[in-house]
């Protein structure tokens, strides 16, 4: 069966969505529903269930998740953790965005911050890109970069069970986001056999987008270093989040006003 016309399948998610109006608050506008229909190649019933997964994503911490009430000014102190950012410019290899995370930077011993809280930052950014920003370009999905430096085993007792079941439902489908490859650099001995058991359980189309990269060099080979940052071996500045924060200080009011949106 053809793809059913965007014009008709926005539609078509728009009136399913108005079903359940009585459970969920929802965002109707033509960007949004287009997003989860592009990610679900203009599947109505894929899309409506993606769309439900996306906001069931708050349920686990409404407190932290798109909390109710809340622009974005209250995550600049989680922006100046400078643990994770989307970089400036697409890789021009394959015309991908680019979000990396490092998560060595975490320290939970000190008990200010969870895995959550790095969790909620990197929801607002992929959201923006997604919805929000203005001047996007089109591309064909994202690559992740995950900086493993100063990760250790010390960390794993803090890595919240919720949190690791929140990243599973973004990996099925909660975002419309379609993750096009995920390099790991700066990887400890302890994690390097870990990650490649983990590699060799993964389907054959995930397994070929999955990367340890033991070099810079090895990360340049899919991904340009004029767009990275000097930490990876780039010429693109500084690594920083900064940028990003700063640009959607200019969407807060919006962003609080879709904070209303969810389950009832």
């Amino acid at each position: 069966m053809a793809p059913l016309a965007p014009e008709v399948a926005v539609l078509e998610l728009r009136e399913s969505l108005a079903q359940i109006e009585d459970k969920i608050v929802c965002s109707t506008d033509d960007r949004f529903l287009l997003s989860f229909l592009r990610y679900r190649k203009f599947d109505v019933k894929a899309a409506f269930a993606s769309v439900l997964k996306y906001y069931g994503l708050r349920k686990e911490f409404p407190e932290k998740i798109w909390p109710r009430g809340r622009g974005i000014q209250w995550m600049e102190a989680y922006a100046a953790l400078n643990n994770c950012s989307v970089l400036p410019r697409k890789n021009p290899r394959d015309n991908t965005w680019i979000f990396a995370w490092r998560k060595g930077l975490w320290k939970p011993e000190e008990g200010v911050y969870d895995l959550a809280d790095y969790f909620a930052w990197s929801l607002y950014m992929t959201e923006y890109f997604l919805y929000m920003k203005e001047d996007v370009e089109d591309s064909d999905g994202w690559t992740c970069i995950m900086d493993l430096a100063g990760f250790e085993a010390r960390h794993l007792p803090y890595c919240d069970l919720r949190a690791v079941r929140t990243y599973a439902r973004i990996l099925t489908g909660a975002l419309p986001v379609r993750v096009k490859a995920i390099h790991f650099v700066n990887v400890p001995t302890v994690f390097q056999f870990v990650l490649k058991l983990v590699k060799y359980l993964l389907t054959n189309k995930l397994r070929s987008r999955f990367f340890v990269d033991e070099s810079f060099s090895n990360l340049h080979q899919r991904v340009d270093p004029d767009v990275l940052p000097v930490e990876y071996g780039g010429c693109d500045g500084n690594f920083s989040s900064r940028w990003l924060y700063e640009e959607m200080l200019h969407h807060d009011k919006e962003i609080e006003e879709r904070s209303y949106y969810g389950f009832k």
